[in-house]
């Protein structure tokens, strides 16, 4: 199954790829419950409000961001508006609740994107 990520502002295709590039919080594919605009997580019932994607599945425009912070940490900017639609952090990453770190880091906020099967 495919899926389609579109800037909410202004509806430009951020990422298009199969459903199972998007991760939970808990490294997992997304899969089926992508249809979920919030998906509930292992750990203490809390919400996952991002995907992650990994630095093997990432769109050229998200390759060429990263690659300009030399891999480090920064902001995922919609090419045509210029909204925020996600971050990555190399460096330090992210924990979740249940304290697993987060992998991979690079990360898209659900209610920043429109996504489409």
């Amino acid at each position: 199954m495919n899926v389609k990520l579109q800037c909410k502002q202004c509806r430009h295709v951020i990422f298009e790829n199969s459903a199972d590039s998007l991760k939970t919080v808990h490294n997992e594919p997304v899969g089926d419950a992508l249809h979920h605009y919030h998906s509930q997580t292992k750990c203490d019932n809390t919400i996952d409000d991002i995907w992650h994607l990994a630095d093997t599945d990432l769109p050229e425009w998200m390759i060429e961001t990263v690659d300009a912070t030399g891999w480090m940490k920064g902001k995922l900017k919609c090419q045509r508006c210029s909204s925020n639609v996600g971050s990555f952090d190399f460096i330090t990453g992210l924990k979740c609740p249940c304290k697993k770190f987060v992998i991979p880091p690079v990360h898209i906020v659900k209610s920043k994107v429109d996504f489409k099967m």
